[in-house]
């Protein structure tokens, strides 16, 4: 019997990375974290300056006390190690509470029109070691207790489409502002503005569809899509969907896609147009759906209200009868020697009452002993594509 033993082994810890955190501080509580390491135990220390409150994990939380600089250390170990030879440190000045100073240079300009998606608001950073909430809320209402964003360290916020704002609507002016933030206090914030222009309106007029078809079909989809609001959509493009679902509620995320096609043309306010496309259902299904055709379904153009982009169409699918294929013939020589090359043409045709749908299978060639087919006993000789000539020359018989 072969000998077994036990065997204990572990991976030892890696150098922490560097410390996220305020490297500059007035006297406070503040947190303190680098990325965990899998397997690994922390330890922190100190050296002066305040105390450690809690360490949990890869996680510290200090309480400053002292005006000056202090360093904070930690280093992982595992139980391979007991500890590691070198640590990561910070430096951490802790100074007289400071109000920072507010951002400058906002951008776009107070007042200025936003004609199109996606635009940006940025600023000008105030200084180090600072993070900054930013506000928007449409004008003759109070600024909201809570930030579109709250500590980030970016200086640009990019607003996607309209929807991002609160109350949205074409003509309307919103407010925006940007609040500085370094350890343990804030400044007033520093404001600007800015004006939505009007925008287009699509609108879903009408979808013809058939009202039944087979599984696996393909369906012609003519769609008429006009633009009923007081602006052009001028260069945005966007998708025109259709989904198939068995009830009326769209959701597109159980839905089935079957396909989209792109805006067949910009369009200018009280334009339309006019667009078919062919769509493949898809195959096994039968029975009562709904066709549910979205004109800007993924919202890349920002519109007035997205309540009328929107027809359902119920429309009755049908299993299309299956195909059977059936060899009616096949030809061999009335005799061959092992090792030899033989000719073999042979005849498939499909007895099904519906049609193939696949583009691609194989046929496969056997020799037998026996004339009731066993795949365990017989022989296989090769494999042709349907597509190819049916005329084909095998080798490797058996002795």
């Amino acid at each position: 019997m072969p000998a077994s033993a036990d065997i204990t082994f572990c991976i030892s810890a890696t150098k922490p990375s560097h410390i996220n955190g305020f490297a500059v501080s007035c006297p406070s509580i503040q947190e303190y974290s680098i990325d965990p390491i899998p397997g690994a135990m922390y330890t922190w220390t100190l050296s002066d300056g305040g105390s450690i409150l809690s360490s949990v994990g890869n996680k510290i939380s200090v309480n400053w006390t002292g005006i000056g600089v202090h360093k904070l250390s930690v280093y992982a170990s595992s139980i391979c190690k007991v500890k590691m030879n070198d640590s990561t440190s910070i430096d951490i000045k802790i100074i007289n509470p400071v109000v920072p100073s507010d951002v400058t240079n906002l951008f776009p300009v107070s007042s200025t029109v936003i004609t199109r998606f996606p635009f940006s608001l940025s600023w000008l950073a105030s200084g180090a070691n600072e993070v900054y909430d930013l506000y928007v809320w449409p004008e003759g209402t109070q600024q909201p207790t809570m930030p579109i964003i709250v500590d980030t360290n970016g200086v640009a916020y990019l607003i996607f489409n309209g929807y991002q704002l609160p109350g949205f609507a074409p003509g309307k002016k919103y407010l925006w502002k940007v609040i500085t933030k370094n350890s343990c206090l804030q400044s007033n914030g520093i404001s600007s503005s800015f004006v939505i222009s009007e925008l287009p309106n699509l609108v879903l007029q009408s979808v013809e569809a058939p009202d039944n078809t087979f599984s696996g079909n393909s369906i012609d989809i003519t769609i008429k899509v006009l633009n009923k609001g007081k602006a052009s959509t001028l260069s945005t493009r966007w998708t025109d969907a259709v989904y198939l679902s068995r009830d009326t509620i769209f959701n597109a995320s159980f839905d089935v896609y079957v396909g989209g096609v792109g805006n067949l043309s910009a369009l200018d306010s009280g334009q339309e147009y006019l667009n078919t496309f062919r769509l493949n259902l898809p195959q096994n299904i039968i029975g009562d759906y709904h066709l549910i055709v979205v004109t800007n379904v993924f919202n890349t153009l920002t519109e007035v209200t997205i309540t009328d982009n929107s027809i359902i169409k119920p429309i009755l699918i049908n299993l299309t009868p299956p195909p059977d294929l059936q060899v009616t013939s096949v030809i061999p020589p009335n005799e061959a020697f092992s090792g030899q090359f033989i000719d073999i043409t042979y005849t498939v045709k499909n007895k099904g009452t519906g049609q193939t749908n696949s583009a691609q299978w194989d046929d496969y060639l056997y020799i037998s002993p026996d004339p009731v087919f066993d795949r365990n006993t017989a022989f296989k000789l090769g494999e042709r594509s349907h597509n190819q000539l049916k005329a084909i020359r095998l080798s490797g018989l058996c002795n």
